[in-house]
């Protein structure tokens, strides 16, 4: 939608680096508003749109792009002309071996690279081991109290009296502030944390015994 704080204390440390040969890694929790901050930094870049790409690999569009090998041809294919390239590679953890294509495309082509990985372990992991001491890490987190208050407003145009208490409760997920009322954002969170544990977790260890995660993963949250 097009009710977007711009997330400056994020965007603040990223721009000095929109131009330096380093990867850009911006990472965080699904939902925490990665993609709205990749596509802030896409807009603020002063290119002319054939140098900036953006791949976003939760879109079936992309579906094609499985593997390393997909997706540096892609990025060469669209890499041809002259001039500088600005990538932005969104959710890049679902191409498997990310790294190598990282690797590959920063050793041959001029571009600046800007990836987004929900999966924080993986993408650090995967990416250090590569191309250790190319990458600057950025953790992004969901609203603070003073971006919800920010963002609230812009959608309501005030903020209720309680509203530190409806922060405490239900935390600072963009789309939380959405649903209608508390039930539904309690069922959003809930769905939203379902689907941490499936796609994040269970996606990077597929063996994990997922009841007794959750009951482990409740006491822990409950003390």
């Amino acid at each position: 939608s097009d009710n977007m704080i711009t997330r400056e204390r994020y965007l603040e440390r990223i721009r000095p680096l929109y131009d330096v040969d380093i990867i850009k890694v911006i990472m965080g929790p699904r939902r925490s508003g990665k993609s709205v901050i990749l596509s802030m930094i896409c807009d603020e870049i002063d290119a002319d749109d054939d140098h900036k790409i953006q791949i976003n690999l939760e879109d079936l569009r992309f579906d094609f792009i499985k593997d390393a090998k997909d997706l540096d041809e892609y990025v060469r294919k669209q890499t041809a002309m002259d001039g500088k390239y600005y990538l932005f590679l969104d959710e890049i953890q679902y191409v498997k071996d990310f790294a190598k294509a990282l690797a590959s495309i920063k050793a041959t082509t001029d571009c600046s690279i800007f990836v987004t990985g929900s999966n924080s372990r993986m993408l650090s992991g995967e990416l250090a081991s590569m191309i250790t001491g190319r990458t600057m890490q950025f953790e992004v987190l969901p609203f603070s109290y003073s971006e919800s208050k920010e963002y609230v407003t812009m959608i309501d145009g005030s903020i209720p009296d309680d509203f530190i208490t409806d922060y405490i409760k239900l935390g600072g997920y963009p789309q939380r502030f959405q649903m209608g009322n508390e039930s539904m954002a309690h069922r959003f969170l809930d769905e939203l944390y379902q689907s941490v544990v499936e796609k994040d977790i269970r996606g990077r260890h597929p063996d994990i015994d997922i009841d007794k995660f959750k009951r482990i993963a409740s006491f822990v949250l409950a003390n």
